[in-house]
C-alpha cells in the first residue's frame, strides 16, 4: 500500500504540475488567451486540477482550484473578457497551487489555504443572488451594514428552526410539528424579502409546499444544503447546515447501500443495463449528500459507461464490483467514502474497460485507421477488447499482413516467429485472390514502423510475397516516410531511475573499449615468436600456435564490436530518456518578462520557438537562472519605453523572441530582442573607467572582444541601480554556468536596432563525446565539439589556421599550473575554440577520441580554472575534462588580454 500511495502522490504532482504549466503559458499570453481553443484549455486544466485535488483528499487544492474555475467560468461563457487583471489574478492562483502542491505531496496531505486568494477570487466572481446585488448597489455604508446585519439575523433564525426541519422530515411526524415549521418557513419568507436572498427563498418556498403535501425529495433537500452554505459563507455563521446534513446522512446511507446492491445485482444477472444505470445514479446522489466527493466521481463514471454502449460481460462484471465496494465502504458509521487510491484505480479500471466505445465503436476506429473491413467482419469478443486496449495504448499500431502462408512454409515459419517475438494477433481470415487462398493477419505491435520496414527484408527476401500494411490513418508509404517523424509519447520514468541506468552504462562502456584494445593488440603473438624462438621451438609449431592466436583474436575483436554496437544503441536510447522538450524551461519566461515590464511601464511581445527542440533533462535546473538573467536583462537594459520607442520610429510594443533549434548533438537557443542594443564605444569606455582596459588596449579591442566585456565580473553599463540591474551581477554568471555545461555565449548587437544573445550547447551534460590527450602521467578529454582542428606546430607563438590566422598558442601545463612530462611534447596541436575566439594547446600527447559519462565533480575541482568535470576511461584511468572557456579566458589573462 505504501508503494500504490507512493506512486499516486508522485502522479499527482506531475499531473498538476502540467497542468499550472498549460495554465501558466496561456495566460501569461493575454493576446492569444481569448481564442476559443485557449479558453477551453484554461478551464479544463483548471477543472482537472480541482479533480485531482479532491482525488487524493486535498481539500485546499480543489477549493482555490474550484473558485478560479468558476470564476473564469464567465470568460467562458461569454460574460466577460480576459483582461489583464483577471489574467494577473488567475495566474496569482496559479503561484499559489505551485506552492501548495508540495506542500501536499509532502505531508501526504492537505496544504495550508489560501482564503486570501478565495476572498480576491469572490470578489472577482459572479454575483450569485440579488441580495449580493444590491448590497454592491448600496448607496452608503449603514445601508451595507444593515444588509448584512439583516442576514446575520436570518442565519441565526435559520440554524434555530433546524430543529423543526428535521423533525419534519421524519416518516411519523406530528401535525404540531408541521404547523410550527409552517409557521417558522411563511416568517422567515417574509424576513428574506427585503434583503433580496431570492435563492434562499426560492428554497424554503419549495420545501414549505413540499412539507405540507407528500414531503421534500433529495434534490429539494441537496438545494436547500447549497443555500445554507451561501449563508453560511456571507455572514461566517452557522445556518443549520451540518444539522441538516447530519439527518440526510443518516437517511440517505442506508439509500446508498440498498442503490448499490440493486446495481451489482442487475449487472451480474446480465439484466437490462437501463435499470443498472438508474440505480447508479441514484447511488451518486445518496453519496453527494453524504459528502464522499470520490464514490461520487466513480458511481458517476460508471453509469455514463454503461450510457454510452452495450457494455460487455467484463465491463458489467467490473462495474458491479465497483459498487459492491463502495456500498461495503459506506456500510460505516458514519458512512466511508472510497480511499483516494482506490478511486483512482476504479477510474482508470472503468475508461480501460469500456469508458467509452461500444463494439461497433471501436471497429469504426479500425476502419478510420485503415483497417479492412474483412478481417473486422464479426469479431470476436476476445477481439474487441483486445482492440479497445490497443487502441487506448499510445505505443501500440496496427498492421495488417496477408499472405499465402498455406503453400510458403518457410514464409509461414518466419512470420509465425515475428509474430511471436513482437506481435500480439487479434484476428486472421482466409480471402480468395485468384485460384490462391491467402491469410490475413490483423496484429498489435510496439514497433516503430521504419523497423517494420527493416524487418521485412527478413521475413520477405524478394518483397513478393508478403504484403504488410500500417493501419494509422495514412498509406503505408505515406506512413514509412512520417515515420522518423512521428511525435512519441513520453513514459514518465522516475529521474533517478534514468540516472542509476546511467552509471550501470558509465562503467560499462570504459569495459567495452578497453575490451576492443585488447582485442586490437598483437603483443601476445611477438611474445610467442620471440619467446618460442629463444626456447628452440620449430616453424611449425610456432606458426600453429600464432594461427590459434590470430582466430582467437579475430573471434574477441567480433565480440568487441559486438558489444560496442549494442552499447552505443543502448547508450543512445538512454539518452533519449533523459531529454526533454525544451519548451518545458522556455515556457517560465514570458510571464517573467511581462510582469517586469509592467513594473517598468513598458510594452512587450513576448515570443517563444522551441522548434521541437530537445535538452537533457539535468540541464534544464542549470538553465533556468542563466535564462532567467537574459529575460530580465532584456527587458531591464534593451528595451526602451514606449514614447522613446514611438521616437524613434519603431513599434510601441517592444519584442522579444526565445527560440531553440536542434542542430545534430547540439542546441543552439537565442534571445533576441528589438531594443536600443549594445553600444561597443560605450563599453570600452566603462571598462577604461573601471581600471579593466588602459585607453589603448580599448581602443586596439574590436567589435566581438568588446562586446564580450559584459560576460566579465562586476561590468554593468546601468548608472542607477534598481531591483533588476546595476549591481553588476549577471552575465558573469550566464557566462559561467554556460561553460559549465560544456556551451558557449556569443553577442551581436546594432545599437538602436537590438541585440542577439545566442547559447551554443550539447545535447547532453551526462555524455559527450571528448578528444583525449595527456599531460606527463595525467590523462585530459577535450570537448570534441569544441576542437577546431588537429595542427602541426611551426615552432611560433601562433599559428596559422585555413580561415584564421595568428591562432595564439599556450602550453596545456603553463595555463593549468602542470609540468610536462616529455621533454618534446606532440609536435602537433590541438586547436579549441569559443565565442569566436581559438586556441592551440601544446600537450605530450594526442591519443583518441572517446565518448564518456560526465560524473559530479568535487567541488574543489570545479573551482579550478579550465576544469569543467571528471570521468574515467577504459583502463580505468580518472580523465580530468577541460573546459575551453577557462583555458581560453587563462591564455588572454597570461597575455595581459581580456
Amino acid at each position: 500500500m505504501d508503494d500504490i500511495q507512493e506512486v499516486l502522490w508522485q502522479q499527482f504532482e506531475i499531473e498538476v504540475s502540467e497542468h499550472l504549466d498549460i495554465l501558466e503559458r496561456e495566460l501569461g499570453s493575454p493576446d492569444n488567451a481569448s481564442a476559443p481553443d485557449a479558453i477551453a484549455t484554461i478551464f479544463r486544466s483548471f477543472h482537472s486540477t480541482k479533480g485531482l485535488g479532491a482525488a487524493m483528499g486535498v481539500t485546499s487544492v480543489e477549493a482555490l482550484s474550484h473558485s478560479a474555475e468558476s470564476l473564469f467560468a464567465q470568460v467562458r461563457d461569454g460574460h466577460r473578457a480576459l483582461d489583464a487583471g483577471l489574467a494577473e489574478t488567475l495566474l496569482q492562483v496559479v503561484d499559489a497551487l505551485r506552492a501548495m502542491v508540495p506542500e501536499a505531496v509532502a505531508q501526504r496531505g492537505d496544504a495550508t489555504e489560501r482564503n486570501d486568494l478565495l476572498e480576491l477570487l469572490a470578489t472577482q466572481g459572479p454575483i450569485s443572488s440579488s441580495a449580493t446585488a444590491n448590497r454592491d448597489t448600496a448607496g452608503s455604508g449603514d445601508a451595507l451594514d444593515a444588509a448584512d446585519e439583516g442576514i446575520a439575523r436570518i442565519a441565526d433564525r435559520l440554524a434555530a428552526v433546524m430543529s423543526d426541519l428535521v423533525a419534519a422530515l421524519m416518516p411519523d411526524c406530528e401535525s404540531d410539528a408541521l404547523r410550527r415549521l409552517d409557521d417558522d418557513l411563511l416568517e422567515l419568507d417574509e424576513a428574506i424579502g427585503p434583503l433580496g436572498l431570492q435563492g434562499l427563498r426560492r428554497q424554503l418556498r419549495q420545501l414549505s409546499r413540499a412539507v405540507r403535501k407528500e414531503g421534500p425529495d433529495d434534490p429539494l433537500i441537496r438545494g436547500l444544503a447549497v443555500a445554507l452554505g451561501t449563508v453560511e459563507e456571507l455572514t461566517g455563521r452557522s445556518a443549520g447546515r451540518r444539522e441538516l446534513l447530519s439527518h440526510v446522512a443518516q437517511r440517505s446511507a442506508g439509500k446508498l447501500l440498498r442503490a448499490c446492491a440493486t446495481a451489482a445485482e442487475w449487472l451480474m444477472e446480465e439484466a437490462d443495463a437501463d435499470q443498472a444505470i438508474v440505480a447508479l445514479r441514484d447511488a451518486a446522489d445518496h453519496a453527494g449528500l453524504l459528502e464522499l466527493p470520490h464514490s461520487v466521481t466513480v458511481l458517476t463514471l460508471a453509469s455514463d459507461v454503461l450510457q454510452r454502449g452495450t457494455p460487455t460481460e467484463i465491463t458489467r462484471q467490473r462495474i458491479g464490483r465497483i459498487a459492491d465496494r463502495i456500498g461495503e465502504t459506506a456500510a460505516s458509521n458514519p458512512p466511508s467514502d472510497l480511499a483516494a487510491e482506490d478511486a483512482v484505480r476504479f477510474r482508470e479500471m472503468l475508461r480501460a474497460g469500456g469508458l467509452a466505445d461500444s463494439a461497433a465503436d471501436l471497429v469504426e476506429r479500425a476502419r478510420q485507421l485503415g483497417v479492412s473491413d474483412l478481417v473486422l467482419d464479426q469479431p470476436s469478443d476476445e477481439t474487441i477488447e483486445k482492440l479497445r486496449s490497443v487502441l487506448d495504448d499510445p505505443n501500440l499500431i496496427l498492421l495488417e499482413l496477408e499472405a499465402n502462408l498455406e503453400s510458403d512454409s518457410g514464409l509461414a515459419a518466419r512470420v509465425a516467429t515475428w509474430i511471436g517475438d513482437n506481435a500480439d494477433p487479434l484476428a486472421s481470415r482466409v480471402v480468395a485472390s485468384g485460384d490462391v487462398p491467402r491469410t490475413r493477419l490483423l496484429v498489435a505491435t510496439a514497433a516503430r514502423p521504419a523497423a517494420i520496414k527493416a524487418d521485412l527484408n527478413t521475413l520477405d527476401p524478394g518483397r513478393g510475397q508478403l504484403n504488410v500494411r500500417i493501419c494509422d490513418g495514412h498509406e503505408a508509404e505515406e506512413a514509412e516516410q512520417q515515420a522518423a517523424q512521428k511525435v512519441e509519447e513520453i513514459v514518465r520514468v522516475p529521474a533517478r531511475a534514468i540516472d542509476d541506468l546511467l552509471d550501470r552504462l558509465s562503467e560499462l562502456m570504459p569495459v567495452a573499449a578497453g575490451l576492443e584494445e585488447l582485442a586490437g593488440e598483437d603483443r601476445l603473438e611477438a611474445i610467442l615468436r620471440s619467446g618460442g624462438a629463444h626456447q628452440g621451438l620449430s616453424t611449425e609449431l610456432l606458426a600453429e600456435a600464432g594461427t590459434g592466436m590470430a582466430d582467437h583474436r579475430d573471434r574477441l575483436r567480433t565480440v568487441a564490436d559486438d558489444l560496442g554496437r549494442v552499447l552505443r544503441g543502448l547508450r543512445d536510447a538512454t539518452m533519449d530518456l533523459r531529454v526533454v522538450p525544451i519548451e518545458t524551461l522556455f515556457n517560465r519566461f514570458p510571464r517573467v518578462a511581462r510582469d517586469l515590464a509592467r513594473s517598468q511601464a513598458k510594452e512587450i511581445r513576448v515570443t517563444v520557438e522551441g522548434n521541437d527542440a530537445r535538452i537533457d533533462k539535468g540541464m534544464i535546473e542549470q538553465l533556468t537562472d542563466p535564462l532567467m538573467h537574459m529575460v530580465r536583462n532584456a527587458v531591464d537594459h534593451g528595451m526602451e519605453p514606449p514614447d522613446e520607442r514611438e521616437a524613434a520610429g519603431k513599434p510601441r510594443h517592444g519584442q522579444i523572441e526565445l527560440r531553440a533549434e536542434q542542430r545534430g548533438e547540439h542546441v543552439v537557443v537565442e534571445l533576441r530582442d528589438d531594443g536600443r542594443g549594445i553600444d561597443a564605444t560605450r563599453i570600452r569606455a566603462k571598462a577604461v573607467e573601471r581600471g579593466m582596459l588602459r585607453q589603448g588596449e580599448a581602443d586596439a579591442l574590436g567589435e566581438d572582444a568588446a562586446m564580450r566585456l559584459i560576460f566579465e565580473p562586476g561590468f554593468s553599463t546601468t548608472q542607477d541601480v534598481t531591483q533588476t540591474s546595476g549591481r553588476g551581477v549577471g552575465m558573469d554568471v550566464v557566462s559561467s554556468a554556460v561553460s559549465h555545461l560544456g556551451g558557449s555565449i556569443s553577442v551581436s548587437s546594432i545599437p538602436g536596432e537590438g541585440t542577439t544573445l545566442s547559447l551554443d550547447l550539447p545535447l547532453s551534460v551526462a555524455l559527450q563525446r571528448t578528444l583525449l590527450v595527456e599531460l606527463g602521467p595525467q590523462l585530459f578529454a577535450i570537448p570534441d565539439r569544441r576542437v577546431v582542428g588537429i595542427v602541426r606546430a611551426n615552432g611560433g607563438s601562433t599559428v596559422d589556421l585555413p580561415n584564421e590566422k595568428g591562432v595564439p598558442i599556450a602550453p596545456l601545463g603553463e595555463l593549468l599550473g602542470m609540468p610536462g612530462g616529455d621533454d618534446v611534447p606532440d609536435e602537433r596541436l590541438v586547436v579549441i575554440s569559443s565565442g569566436g575566439r581559438s586556441l592551440g594547446l601544446r600537450v605530450d600527447r594526442i591519443l583518441r577520441r572517446s565518448d564518456i559519462f560526465v560524473r559530479d565533480t568535487h567541488p574543489a575541482i570545479a573551482r579550478i580554472p579550465g576544469l569543467g568535470g571528471v570521468t574515467h576511461v577504459a583502463d580505468g584511468r580518472i580523465a580530468m575534462i577541460l573546459d575551453p572557456d577557462g583555458l581560453i579566458a587563462l591564455s588572454e589573462r597570461d597575455a595581459g588580454q581580456l
